[in-house]
């Protein structure tokens, strides 16, 4: 599999299918790390695969070889004005190693990549001045960081401390540099609920199929807005959508008169679901999917959502929870409304308590994620 994937570390949607067979094979796949990757993907000594740093995006073989040939003969880098010293700043430039840093490649430097971004600059100048006196043989102010004694085995003590970017930013940066989503997926907020679609198929079932038989079947297809391309015709406006459920990619056509009821859904990295059916062309036996709805997240809720069940254990109630939890209550319309469960358990029994007809919660994510860290995530279900 390492093979095949630095075969193709050029062609980032096949590397996206490739992954997903490697979970499918439970074979791990671990980030590239500036400490330990090579420049295609390898294999380490626990048959863990090791991403290459050849599948950064923009990086350069160039700048690359000159890392890995350092870390080679001078062993592993120990921080991040560490490699500055030791790369040289002409082939390493800053926007490789920004690049380096947004894909987590630098996360073993010790920092957040917040901190190490907006440090760079800084690491940089010291090196340069560092390298430079060290060229005519003269010290200076910066001596002390990079030249030996206590301040050599700590030199990012000036490295300002920073709080990790949001979960969102940081898998949006390594998307930019990765071409695709690797320590995690912004679909994943979402996988329970998905699970729950009962037509719903990966996108990488649809991608790979050999149409060897005539399909006319219900799916719904959830993912990610890569991209999505536009078409005028003579009744309007036609869309290409390109999902990414990191198992596959998989564009799809949405005719005109979808495309004006639904578009505005449709915006680049928004998580949607499509409702459609998959149909195979007798004449050509190519199967497409017919797009007949476009669902966001809370669409998809308040279209599908069956229950709602919360889980409150006894020492929950005793620390003062229910008014937290009253106070989220809203009158339910009858258009919006749903069932909502309480799970109540003690010590010695447990009881399933149904609130009345006229209370709902919020259905939108602000409103579901802040259930989830009122009660527990593992305390709020969704039930499809």
């Amino acid at each position: 599999m390492a093979a095949v994937m630095s075969a193709d570390m050029d062609n980032t949607e096949k590397v996206v299918t490739l992954l997903d067979d490697c979970r499918q094979l439970n074979l791990q796949v671990l980030p590239p790390d500036i400490n330990r990757s090579e420049y295609q993907f390898t294999v380490d000594d626990q048959n863990r695969i090791i991403y290459g740093l050849g599948a950064v995006k923009g990086a350069g073989e160039a700048a690359l070889s000159i890392l890995v040939e350092q870390r080679n003969k001078d062993g592993a880098f120990k921080s991040l004005a560490d490699l500055c010293k030791r790369a040289g700043t002409q082939k390493v430039n800053r926007r490789v190693l920004e690049t380096l840093i947004k894909s987590g490649a630098f996360d073993s430097l010790g920092g957040t990549r917040r901190a190490m971004l907006e440090y760079l600059p800084e690491a940089m100048r010291m090196a340069e001045q560092y390298n430079r006196n060290q060229g005519t043989g003269q010290a200076d102010l910066f001596g002390g960081l990079f030249g030996g004694g206590v301040a050599e085995s700590t030199p990012e003590a000036t490295m300002p401390e920073r709080e990790e970017f949001p979960e969102k930013e940081r898998l949006r940066l390594e998307k930019e540099t990765l071409g695709l989503y690797l320590t995690g997926h912004p679909l994943d907020e979402y996988q329970s609920e998905i699970a729950g679609l009962g037509s719903r198929k990966k996108l990488v079932d649809i991608a790979e199929d050999d149409s060897t038989k005539y399909r006319r079947e219900p799916v719904m297809l959830a993912g990610l807005v890569a991209s999505v391309r536009t078409q005028h015709t003579d009744n309007g406006k036609r869309a290409f959508v390109q999902l990414d459920d990191n198992t596959a990619y998989y564009e799809a056509m949405i005719f005109t008169d979808t495309f004006t009821q639904y578009g505005n859904l449709l915006e680049k990295e928004a998580c949607v679901v499509l409702e459609g059916t998959l149909d195979t062309d007798q004449r050509t036996g190519k199967t497409r999917l017919r797009v007949e709805k476009v669902h966001n997240m809370q669409s998809v809720r308040e279209n599908f959502l069956r229950k709602l069940v919360l889980r409150l254990e006894e020492q929950q109630v005793q620390r003062g929870i229910l008014p937290a939890l009253r106070q989220r209550l809203q009158p339910a319309t009858t258009a919006g409304s749903f069932p909502i469960t309480i799970e109540y358990f003690n010590a010695k029994a447990r009881a399933d308590l149904r609130l009345g007809g006229t209370w709902t919660v919020p259905l939108d994510d602000a409103g579901v994620r802040d259930l989830r860290q009122l009660l527990g995530k593992e305390n709020v279900s969704l039930v499809f």
